[in-house]
Order: structure tokens, then sequence, then C-alpha cells
């Protein structure tokens, strides 16, 4: 049951979870450097583009309770292409003319990542064993960590080259890539369920 449980195809798995993680990550923080692009465009305040930023942090704050039973509800497989898919609303950045809709879109993004983090979560737990847990957080948070440095350090040279929306737009493709790859491929570990609970 177990050598079921602990099959080489987790990594498979890790590696899908790892494209969504670096599309989290590099659509977290990539409007701060573009921050001054954006109250020219908008006519906004200092404070006010802070929101595209503290707004999306609160909401992930309140909505991981809620995500995490929804997760309970649907199941960590659904969940995660659920969760790729909010966290693709940057794709809809070229359609907004106020800076309001920009918010939405990143209040979106913002429950995507809420769904994300717990359902990143069960799976690793269904599929790799204990022991293994503590790599496999870390090299998670990495892929997080890469992708909020790589959206901070191109999403000025990129907005150069293509504007501003454009470069938001382009950096909301890879979650949506990562659904896609995991609503093909990826799968809970029903065999995980079958075990008796550690306690």
């Amino acid at each position: 049951m177990q050598e079921e449980q602990y099959s080489p195809h987790r990594w498979v798995i890790q590696a899908m979870l790892m494209l969504l993680q670096v599309g989290m990550g590099l659509n977290f923080m990539s409007p701060t450097p573009l921050f001054p692009v954006i109250m020219d465009e908008f006519e906004i305040s200092r404070s006010a583009v802070s929101l595209l930023v503290s707004a999306t942090i609160i909401v992930i704050t309140v909505a991981l309770l809620p995500g995490g039973l929804l997760i309970a509800k649907m199941g960590s497989r659904r969940s995660m292409t659920v969760a790729g898919v909010l966290m693709s609303a940057h794709l809809l950045t070229p359609l907004t003319d106020s800076f309001i809709l920009l918010v939405i879109i990143r209040l979106v993004f913002g429950m995507g990542v809420a769904i994300a983090i717990p359902a990143t979560s069960a799976i690793i737990m269904e599929w790799f064993k204990p022991s293994e847990l503590p790599l496999l957080n870390g090299i998670t948070e990495a892929g997080r960590s890469l992708g909020v440095a790589v959206g901070v350090f191109v999403a000025v040279p990129v907005t150069n080259l293509i504007g501003w929306e454009m470069t938001l737009l382009s950096f909301g493709v890879l979650p949506l890539i990562g659904a896609f790859v995991w609503m093909m491929g990826g799968r809970s570990n029903v065999s995980s369920t079958t075990l008796e609970p550690p306690f």
C-alpha cells in the first residue's frame, strides 16, 4: 500500500505544482515596480496604488480559511485547477479602464492564492513520505520566492518593451498554463485516503 502511495509519479505531481507556485510568485509582487507608471495612467496617489498589494494580502488572509473548506468540499485536484484559473486574473488587465477594476483583478488573484496555498500543502501530504515533507515544503517556498524575484526584476524591462498592461497580462499566462497542465495530469492520491490516520 505504501509503495502505491509513494509512487515515482509524485515527482511529476511536484513538477506541476512548482509551475503553479512560480506563477503565483510571478504575479504576487509584479505590480510594485510598476507603481509610477500605474499612478500616471490613472492619476492616483501613492497610497491608492499601494492597494494593488495591500488589498491582495488582506483578501488572502481573509480567504485562507474558506479556501481550506473549499478544498474539503471539492477535493485538492479540482481546487488546484480553480486556484490556477483565478491566479491568472492578470490576463484581464488590458480590459481595465479604471483603477477599481485593476484592484478587483488583484482581489481575484488573491482568492486564487488563498485556495492554492492550502491545496498545495494537502497535495504534498497526500503524495510524499513524512520524511520528505520538510524538503518539499522548502522547494515549494523556493518556487514562490523565485517567481516573486523574477516578477520584480523583469517587470520594468518588459514594460519598456510592451507596456505595463501587456506585462501583467504576460505574467498571468503562467498560472493559466499551470492550471491547464494540472487539469490534464494532476490528481489526488486515492491510496493515501485508505491509510489509517497516524492519530
